[in-house]
């Protein structure tokens, strides 16, 4: 069963925060201990009561932003919520940080819709890709959800300071060249906000810049939902769990249907909202949400009757919410029109209320609203945790395609899901991370350093497993629980299994969907990154998911679907030295023969620096199942083992050394098998019987084999000149399966000279007949005697030759047969050729 996350299309955002001086925090806060009390009536996260007396003394909320000139409301409202979020856990013992905590939302937008550009990693040109990368606006009015941000903050994306020194002229909003739009407000032109048609690209090395990183998102269920009829119903549980939110001091992302998306198409009239009282109450069913916006308050007796009166909601009650959209009480880039949102008395620099001739206050907007409970477009609620990034920290991913939307797919047997990563450094493993997709839903996972070659993400040693529960559905870190080392070079898997509370499981996918004239949604998957476990079979995604995509299809969208990789991460951090253990096996094959059964395996380090690496603890193990084919028994000191083999198959031997990591090898216990084989002697004589060669036959261990105890020998082509051939079986004379032939050279006898004579400078010779032995022919050698100048003569048939001599004297006469082997088959023992031995004639004259 599938069911995507939907997404939410929105163009709009910004906010400001009215906050008193605050005092020094107290001791205790008092606002920490909420869950012992009945929830209030209202709450403002502007105003919080800390030390108990009733009255707000802390602000949480940063000032109210403009987003102007992009449709980037869905990255102004996730940097709000994650600003009150770090303001209440990071810097809570800071009560004036809300006016100078100011994280980027230009990096965030930008970032989120831009292609991963680094043609090192294997998923380089993932991501979301405009038509044109320099058109700001393609850039950044795609419009996007919290789900959106909170998936590119997972991926190491900011959340960022804008006044970082190394990187605020990239992040602060605006573009490159800080050109501003003017337009006419109250009686003259002034800046309005930075245009759209100055540079605002970052460059890439800018990508993955944090200061915070999100350590979890809870994606909130929303107060409307629809029926099983398509009309939507009120849900009270989730308003509490949004109020629980902005109690623990966490801001509430949160889309709805706007009477326009855009602060530019201000309206006169509303059509959801009153603008006279700035109170929103979307009342149409199946309306589309098009903004998203922060919740940082709430009050359960706002009348009803401060809407639209045509359009009442059914009871009182109402968030308070934090627009995009500028605020009168801050100074460009945030002002906006100054006019828009919930009236407040303007004051100047030194706090004092501002008058108009006639001594009125003058009113400005605030930036804020209010939106009721039972707004019937609420859609994905969502708030952030973040912590402190560590600048050694490093992320191991697949999946660079911002989720702006998942597919959750349930199946009722087993299921799992793995992410295969490959170590660039020693490293220790700090942590895992997943996305879940529904509320109370269960988190197995284990950790396995993989064997060289591996089959599947659980082919290894298993470092660790453990289960967690997570209440709220999105993003989620958990820690391991021991000192979990990576060596360079190593491949390890995480392996997760979900599991919701009906007992259903489930994986969840990021996907993307491309439709004809949007920006582009490209995913890689490669082969044996991501592997799918299902039906009691594991499966390498990239092919489940071609298999997907051929299926479905999308012709009527007019667009394409992309999936990526599991949203499965690892953050490590390096150590100081890439230090490697390696283990080195005498044999890295051994046999159950005796004498065969054993071999020792040593320990050494290499390390790229000159780190001392002392005495460490070393532990041995068998990987699991190795048992049956292996036993280890460790040295006294475990700087070595030796392992002896228990039955033929292949087991895994690892020594895991505290404060360097784990490192495997694998032995194979086999049949001993012929590995190499060599004649005793190159070739044997002819004897016009069968001949045989002894043979010196080796193991797979490089053991010598012993004949009619290891194994047998069968001859064959032995009895004629030229290869013999010797099959060698196992010891109950099967043929090994390939089969395994050796070679050897049959030579001639020795040849006879049955007669020769000289006549008129002619050598005529007679020799015996060993033409039935297979010979290709004779070979005459002839020299004058006392000279070394030989000639040879070949003769290929017949017993009788004649020979003309040039120069008269005596002569030495041999004469041996021979058999041609260059086309035969032959190994690298064979000649060409095999010669008899000579006979000889040593001296004959004429005059």
């Amino acid at each position: 069963m599938k069911k995507p996350i939907i997404i939410l299309l929105c163009i709009s955002f910004l906010a400001l925060c009215a906050c008193s001086r605050a005092p020094e925090v107290p001791e205790e806060d008092y606002s920490e201990s909420w869950r012992d009390r009945p929830l209030p009536a209202s709450f403002d996260l502007r105003s919080v009561d800390t030390d108990g007396d009733g009255k707000g003394d802390r602000c949480y909320v940063t000032p109210v932003r403009f987003q102007n000139p992009f449709g980037t409301c869905w990255g102004f409202a996730a940097i709000a919520a994650a600003e009150i979020s770090i303001l209440g856990s990071n810097l809570k013992d800071d009560p004036n940080a809300w006016k100078t905590l100011d994280l980027s939302e230009k990096q965030l937008a930008y970032f989120t819709n831009v292609p991963l550009d680094d043609p090192e990693n294997a998923q380089n040109g993932e991501g979301i890709t405009p038509k044109d990368i320099h058109n700001s606006s393609q850039v950044y009015d795609r419009g996007g959800t919290g789900f959106l941000a909170s998936s590119t903050f997972a991926q190491g994306v900011g959340p960022s300071l804008e006044s970082s020194e190394a990187y605020s002229d990239y992040f602060t909003y605006r573009g490159v060249n800080h050109y501003a739009d003017q337009r006419y407000l109250d009686g003259k032109y002034q800046n309005y906000s930075y245009s759209a048609q100055d540079d605002w690209t970052i460059p890439e090395e800018l990508r993955f810049s944090r200061d915070y990183k999100l350590s979890y998102s809870h994606l909130l269920q929303s107060p409307a939902q629809q029926n099983f009829v398509g009309s939507t119903m009120y849900y009270a549980d989730a308003t509490r769990m949004i109020k629980e939110e902005l109690l623990d001091k966490k801001g509430v992302l949160i889309g709805f249907c706007a009477d326009t998306s855009l602060p530019t198409q201000d309206s006169k009239d509303g059509i959801f909202i009153n603008l006279e009282t700035w109170a929103h109450y979307t009342w149409a069913e199946n309306a589309t949400p098009n903004h998203a916006v922060t919740i940082i308050g709430w009050d359960d007796n706002y009348p009803k009757e401060n809407f639209l009166k045509d359009h009442m909601p059914p009871e009182d009650g109402a968030w308070l919410v934090k627009n995009s959209w500028g605020s009168g009480e801050e100074p460009f880039p945030n002002s906006g029109n100054k006019h828009w949102g919930i009236e407040v008395d303007a004051v100047d620099e030194k706090g004092n209320v501002i008058k108009d001739e006639e001594g009125n206050p003058v009113k400005v907007g605030s930036g804020y609203f209010w939106l009721s409970y039972y707004d019937k477009s609420l859609h994905t609620p969502e708030s952030f945790g973040f912590e402190e990034a560590k600048e050694e920290e490093h992320i191991y991913q697949h999946d660079y395609l911002p989720a702006s939307d998942m597919q959750r797919v349930k199946y009722y047997d087993e299921v799992r899901m793995a992410n295969v990563f490959t170590s660039n450094h020693s490293e220790a493993i700090e942590e895992i991370s997943i996305i879940t997709g529904e509320e109370a839903t269960n988190v197995k996972y284990e950790i396995y350093l993989l064997k060289e070659n591996f089959r599947t993400p659980a082919d290894g040693y298993l470092l660790e497993a453990g289960e967690q529960f997570f209440d709220f559905a999105g993003f989620h870190r958990i820690p391991v629980n021991k000192e979990l080392i990576l060596q360079k070079g190593q491949q390890f898997a995480v392996i997760i299994t979900l599991q919701g509370s009906k007992g259903d499981y489930y994986i969840n996918t990021p996907i993307g969907l491309t439709l004809k004239g949007m920006m582009e949604q490209n995913a890689v998957i490669n082969p044996r990154e991501s592997f799918l476990y299902s039906n009691s079979l594991w499966q390498d995604y990239s092919e489940v998911t071609k298999e997907a995509i051929a299926e479905e299809s999308y012709e009527t969208f007019g667009g394409k679907i992309s999936y990526d990789n599991f949203p499965i991460k690892v953050t490590t951090s390096y150590l100081k030295e890439n230090t490697n253990i390696i283990l080195t096996p005498q044999k890295s094959v051994i046999s159950t023969k005796e004498g065969q059964n054993s071999t020792r395996i040593g320990l050494l380090f290499r390390s790229t620096g000159s780190e001392e690496v002392g005495n460490p603890e070393i532990e041995w193990k068998l990987l699991r199942n190795s048992e049956e084919f292996l036993s280890l028994t460790a040295d006294e000191d475990k700087t070595g083992a030796t392992v002896t083999a228990k039955k033929i198959g292949k087991g895994y031997v690892a020594a895991i050394v505290k404060g360097y990591g784990t490192s495997i090898v694998a032995i194979e216990v086999k049949k001993m098998t012929p590995n190499r084989y060599i004649p005793a002697i190159s070739s044997v004589e002819y004897t016009g019987e069968e001949v045989r060669t002894d043979l010196m036959v080796l193991s797979d261990g490089n053991v010598l084999m012993k004949e009619n105890e290891d194994y047998t020998l069968v001859f064959s082509d032995n009895i004629q000149c030229g290869i013999g051939r010797v099959e060698i079986r196992d010891e109950t004379g099967s043929s090994y399966d390939p089969a395994l032939f050796a070679t050897f050279g049959i030579r001639p006898a020795q040849a006879a000279i049955e007669d020769v004579s000289v006549e008129d400078g002619v050598i005529q010779m007679h020799v015996s007949d060993q033409w039935e032995s297979g010979i290709s022919g004779y070979e005459v050698s002839f020299a004058p005697v006392g000279s070394e100048a030989w000639q040879n003569v070949t003769f290929t048939e017949g017993t009788y030759f004649t020979i003309s001599l040039e120069e008269q004297g005596g002569y030495e006469v041999h004469v041996r047969a021979f058999v041609d082997v260059k086309e035969a088959e032959k190994d690298y023992y064979c000649p060409d050729a095999y010669y008899g031995e000579y006979s000889e004639v040593e001296y004959t004259e004429y005059e």
